[in-house]
């Protein structure tokens, strides 16, 4: 039996002899010494001094009735102990691997997710119809002379959390818009082939809570680029004009990711050009790893992280934003639902650039490879 196998037992038992735990921000972890726990030594390892802060949460980390143990975090939430919501120590409530504890907040696919509309309204290009996609959601950021602008897009996955690019998670993001259709337009209104006029509500603007970046994304690199933002409060679902979107979060919808055309939709916005006024979609085909990675000189990346997708005019490379939504149609909850099946990444060239004469396809974060980093980062 080699070394490396020999090892990797060792870990099993270890890890299933461990005292499993809830961790101060009430997230999962295992009972350990502190000198094993590689979540707090990280830091020291690279230099960075035990803060008044750090100190306190290795202080709420110790576990009950241990003096040399603490609960710590698994990996996928080491960049967590930044920011910790402050709660005590817990022990695990019974059977917590095969109930995992959730609520309203967290839970992803809700009984009405990615629901589709029947529009009943005239078609006109691109443009989409008042509510036809209620999970849409953009990011405002404070620019350098102090005024605010939309910058990138993201997704309602829960009524506290919003998926988006980790790229477009910066210290100038001050809140999300939820319900928007027409930017600068108050109230949003369709008239139907009947000729009855529908208005949506006040679009909401809320508060950013917290901004969370997946540990393993870098800025030079183009994989691990999704975050997500959690909000002050919980946004209310009408279903009608804000809603979430469904995620790929059982096997059977991860090997639906068969589909050779996707939609996106957004307002053109990303960290470069300003985009439009409308919320407009359009219709994209799904392109080879290769010619994205041909296109952005990526070298090798697993084809399991990005998807590639666009390219064939200069139309949808135009509608995207930086962090919204790559989606389709599946069957979930006895019907058809919209699944978001990429994030937008930093790879985007943006509207109107032609490389060789062409456009270039868009990389996707593959949302289907992130779920368990997901929802260990909810809370």
């Amino acid at each position: 039996m080699s070394l490396k196998v020999v090892y990797s037992l060792a870990c099993i038992i270890a890890f299933t002899s461990a005292q499993i735990c809830r961790t101060p921000d009430n997230k999962n972890g295992i009972c350990m010494e502190f000198s094993q726990c590689q979540a707090f030594n990280f830091n020291f390892f690279f230099g960075v001094p035990p803060t008044d802060e750090l100190k306190k949460i290795i202080e709420a980390s110790k576990c009950p009735g241990s003096d040399n143990e603490i609960c710590c975090p698994f990996a996928s939430q080491y960049h967590r102990l930044i920011t910790p919501q402050f709660k005590s120590a817990q022990p695990p409530q019974q059977n917590m691997w095969s109930n995992r504890i959730e609520n309203s907040d967290t839970e992803l696919n809700g009984e009405h997710c990615g629901e589709m509309k029947n529009t009943n309204k005239i078609a006109n290009g691109n443009k989409t119809s008042v509510g036809e996609f209620p999970f849409m959601v953009l990011l405002k950021a404070q620019n350098a002379d102090g005024s605010q602008s939309f910058k990138c897009g993201g997704t309602l996955i829960t009524p506290r959390y919003v998926l988006t690019a980790a790229h477009c998670i910066s210290d100038d993001l001050l809140s999300v818009r939820i319900g928007e259709n027409t930017i600068d337009k108050d109230p949003d209104c369709d008239v139907s082939n009947m000729g009855v006029k529908k208005c949506a509500p006040t679009p909401l603007d809320l508060e950013i809570e917290e901004k969370i970046v997946h540990p393993e994304y870098k800025q030079k690199r183009v994989v691990y680029d999704i975050g997500l933002l959690r909000l002050k409060s919980p946004v209310t679902l009408d279903r009608t004009y804000v809603n979430t979107i469904c995620l790929p979060t059982t096997e059977t919808l991860q090997k639906q990711d068969t589909e050779d055309r996707f939609l996106v939709a957004g307002w053109g916005k990303t960290e470069k050009t300003a985009g439009f006024k409308d919320l407009l979609k359009a219709t994209v085909s799904r392109q080879s790893s290769y010619s994205c990675r041909t296109v952005f000189k990526t070298g090798f990346i697993p084809d399991d992280l990005l998807i590639c997708a666009g390219g064939e005019n200069q139309i949808d490379t135009c509608l995207g934003d930086s962090g919204g939504p790559l989606f389709w149609k599946a069957r979930i909850n006895s019907g058809s639902r919209y699944i978001q099946r990429g994030v937008t990444g930093k790879g985007y060239f943006g509207c109107g650039q032609l490389l060789n004469g062409r456009t270039p396809p868009t990389m996707y974060t593959n949302v289907a490879s992130h779920i368990e980093w997901i929802r260990n980062s909810m809370y």
